[in-house]
């Protein structure tokens, strides 16, 4: 008898992502994490497989960096481009704690398909629930390339495929972000505030029955 053919396979766009990805972080990923909704009985339409890249902090670098394979397979609702997420967290974090984040960047990688959502640059995710290794942040803001050596867009020959910085940011910076602006949430970072790290906004920014991690006045 036949094998029953697999379905959700790596596509020749996410082979060739890999490839593109590995020659720009200087090497292959340390971890692959495989996200198949075949493993599931009953997958709901909007899953579909998706892998998450690694490459853990070392010697040359002290951020962890996280990227997706599978989410430009397709366009979102309305969108003329496609996308990719990038998360970058300045941790060295265990092994089990990349999955953490890599399983929470494939959730997040689903959900503006699950809501026929378009997602972009300077765009935020509003209570996504837990941030792993970000306590004290409860929102994301979708960011374009960070320096000016990194890559924000990748030619394809399907199609420009951007690529969204996942920032875990305050209930303080987004009041910033949403009520006065870009600017002035950049200038609120330029107050030596590392985005990769978490970092905690005074306490009358959480609800007071939660408890609080960052520093009391």
């Amino acid at each position: 008898m036949a094998r029953k053919q697999r379905r959700n396979r790596a596509t020749p766009k996410m082979i060739d992502l890999y490839h593109f990805l590995s020659r720009e972080m200087g090497g292959e990923p340390k971890d692959l994490w495989v996200f198949n909704p075949e493993e599931f009985d009953d997958p709901p339409p909007f899953l579909r497989l998706t892998n998450v890249a690694v490459w853990p902090a070392d010697v040359s670098s002290d951020v962890t960096s996280f990227h997706t394979l599978g989410m430009s397979n397709r366009q979102m609702s309305g969108a003329d481009y496609f996308t990719e997420l990038h998360w970058p967290i300045r941790a060295r974090l265990k092994k089990p704690q990349r999955l953490d984040v890599a399983r929470r960047l494939a959730d997040i990688a689903t959900y503006p398909f699950q809501h026929g959502l378009k997602l972009d640059w300077w765009e935020v995710i509003s209570n996504p629930g837990p941030i792993p290794h970000f306590p004290g942040c409860r929102h994301l803001l979708l960011h374009p390339r960070l320096t000016e050596w990194g890559t924000d867009e990748i030619d394809h020959p399907d199609g420009a495929i951007k690529v969204l910085y996942v920032i875990p940011i305050t209930p303080q910076e987004r009041h910033l972000f949403i009520d006065h602006g870009r600017a002035a949430l950049l200038d609120h970072w330029d107050e030596a505030v590392d985005v990769l790290c978490d970092r905690w906004a005074p306490r009358e920014w959480y609800n007071p029955n939660e408890p609080y991690g960052g520093p009391e006045e």
